[in-house]
């Protein structure tokens, strides 16, 4: 290519960016005469482009983003009331089993324990019972979903309660798990 036919590409290029940037500016502005206003404010508010569209789009949005964020606080409250709930409730104690020596005891927080409703979570321990000493493992927990978690009991405290794996699991399957309520 000689740059005779270089510099006539370049030119047919330079043209045709011209008519396109001169077109495109001539459809915008036939489209801004074309469309109401009402509806190219409701364009621009749909798009999120709010500082361009009416003051009646940006209230709506602010108010959708109030509304949201009430609900927000509300569910921030309710977690905090069942949180102080859990705090100050009662825990409500069943005694289950005796297992390889060890009394095997839950105890159960609810919101309301009088009427044992609105359960929270719930605690199995083994108690060895040495009159007036009593050593006692955390066996497993039990969260709001229902499900027992248990709790890893290390060689050391099996050894000070005189149990072995195969007894901790006993133990752990006679925990008297509160009913879901």
């Amino acid at each position: 290519m000689s740059m005779n036919h270089i510099g006539r590409f370049a030119s047919f290029v330079g043209m045709g960016l011209a008519i396109a940037t001169v077109s495109g500016v001539t459809l915008a502005l036939i489209a801004e005469k074309a469309v109401s206003p009402t509806l190219r404010t409701q364009a621009l508010c749909t798009a999120g482009l709010i500082e361009f569209a009416s003051t009646e789009c940006a209230s709506e949005q602010l108010a959708k983003l109030r509304e949201e964020a009430d609900r927000e606080l509300q569910a921030a409250h309710e977690a905090r009331e069942l949180a102080e709930h859990a705090l100050v409730g009662r825990m409500v104690f069943e005694e289950g089993p005796t297992v390889a020596g060890l009394t095997i005891i839950v105890g159960t927080t609810y919101l309301d324990h009088t009427a044992r409703s609105g359960f929270v979570r719930a605690i199995c321990w083994a108690i060895q019972d040495k009159g007036g000493l009593d050593p006692r493992v955390t066996l497993a927990q039990m969260a709001p979903d229902g499900a027992p978690m248990p709790v890893d009991i290390d060689a050391f405290e099996r050894s000070s309660l005189g149990v072995d794996l195969q007894d901790v699991d006993a133990a752990r399957a006679a925990c008297p798990w509160p009913r879901a309520s």
